[in-house]
């Protein structure tokens, strides 16, 4: 009796796990059928960086959803697929590479100029195509580009920074400038490149040198401070973000650096809606480097899509974060790319090669951000910004102080080519 009751407990498994082969090759192959454009995100919602960096995940994945939502790319909807790195985002970056290339992705979008650079010798073996929303460094840079970006070298927009102050100069001596920076490759190659500081030291600027801080978990920063005050710096540049960057922030209200006659401008994004969150009036006086004028985006045609997006996430309207904006122009630029590439060789031809291939292609792209039109088309600009803005935290709001235009960066990446 107990051996037929085992037979037919045998056969009822052995039903079961046929069953549910049969089930899963019918889902693989729906999965298979489906047609999708996939997009990597190694996202950092999480972790120190995190008030930085999140705004940067929320902007790609509801860019996307908006791409869908107006027709996708030629009828074909856009999902972004994220994996979370935040608890060690170096440690973490290729193992997400793997298991996203695993999920069928064409492309990735991330949050970090690092990780491009750690993942480069696998883009160009691999053939996959990646986006960032930072500016580059010069590991990120290949011939033929497989990493497209925001802006030229931090250490570029650093120096086009400086050129804006040194016009404004008006003493009869050399304007000193410093710099505060994190403790990672693009933190470091602002001022270390020897790009950025040859070219204001032709402008006849003396950089007076820079400091370095942790990049997760800066407590205090006082002594930077004081020492580059102490050296009688007149501009200080910061490149941080996250909770260094607020710690940085705090500090320098704290000890009156301002008022001891020294300007303070933060690098791409540092004086942000972001940042002022956390610190709130501290950045007061506070001038940024920035692509996209706040003062411009606020008039922009589609506006609107990001504000009601961004409501969802908890952004007020009129303080969305720049990173939010600047992810989703990214992924309308990227989206465009590969409608391109889909032009060309189909849907069903559709891999990293077409992609990088429809990027470099891309021509007077608008948002409708009030962005000047993205142009990828020189092997030395494979980035979106035509140039910077200038603005000044007031009575609690982003002025423009440039002017209406933005300014042009004084090197694009073929220094380093």
């Amino acid at each position: 009796m107990q051996r037929g009751l085992k037979k037919i407990a045998l056969a009822i498994v052995s039903l079961g796990l046929l069953w549910g082969l049969i089930l899963g090759s019918v889902v693989s192959a729906k999965a298979t059928e489906e047609r999708v454009v996939r997009i990597g995100l190694p996202s950092i919602f999480t972790g120190a960086v995190a008030s930085s960096t999140a705004p940067m995940c929320f902007g790609y994945v509801d860019a996307a959803k908006w791409a869908t939502e107006q027709g996708g790319i030629g009828g074909i909807p856009v999902e972004v697929v994220w994996h979370e790195i935040g608890k060690a985002p170096m440690a973490q970056i290729v193992p997400a590479y793997k298991k996203l290339q695993m999920a069928g992705v064409v492309a990735l979008v991330v949050v970090a100029t690092c990780h491009g650079e750690v993942l480069l010798p696998r883009l160009q073996r691999d053939e996959m195509p990646l986006f960032m929303t930072d500016p580059f460094t010069a590991g990120c840079v290949s011939e033929p580009p497989w990493i497209f970006g925001m802006e030229p070298l931090w250490s570029s927009t650093f120096a086009t920074a400086v050129k804006w102050f040194n016009e404004r100069w008006t003493e009869p001596r050399p304007m000193r400038v410093a710099g505060i920076c994190y403790n990672n490759p693009e933190g470091l190659s602002t001022f270390t490149d020897g790009y950025g500081t040859k070219a204001i030291e032709e402008m006849g600027v003396d950089f007076i040198g820079h400091e370095v801080i942790p990049m997760l978990g800066t407590l205090d920063s006082s002594v930077e401070w004081l020492r580059l005050a102490g050296e009688k710096a007149d501009l200080v540049f910061v490149m941080a973000y996250g909770s260094s960057l607020n710690t940085v922030i705090k500090d320098c209200d704290r000890l009156e650096i301002q008022k001891k006659g020294i300007k303070v401008c933060g690098s791409t994004a540092v004086a942000d809606w972001a940042a002022y969150s956390v610190v709130g009036k501290d950045l007061e006086g506070w001038y940024g480097v920035c692509p996209i004028s706040h003062e411009l985006l606020r008039i922009s045609p589609n506006i609107k899509a990001l504000e009601e997006a961004g409501v969802k996430r908890g952004y007020e309207p009129n303080r969305l974060p720049f990173f939010y904006v600047g992810t989703w122009h990214t992924m309308m630029v990227l989206c465009e790319g590969i409608r391109l590439a889909m032009e060309k060789v189909g849907y069903e031809n559709l891999t990293g090669r077409p992609i990088r291939n429809g990027l470099e292609t891309v021509k007077g792209f608008d948002s409708g951000l009030n962005i000047p039109p993205a142009d990828l088309t020189s092997p030395h600009r494979p980035y979106w910004s035509a140039g910077i803005w200038i603005e000044q935290f007031r009575d609690g709001e982003f002025v423009t102080v440039s002017g209406k235009d933005c300014i042009e960066y004084i090197q694009d990446l073929s220094v380093v080519m």
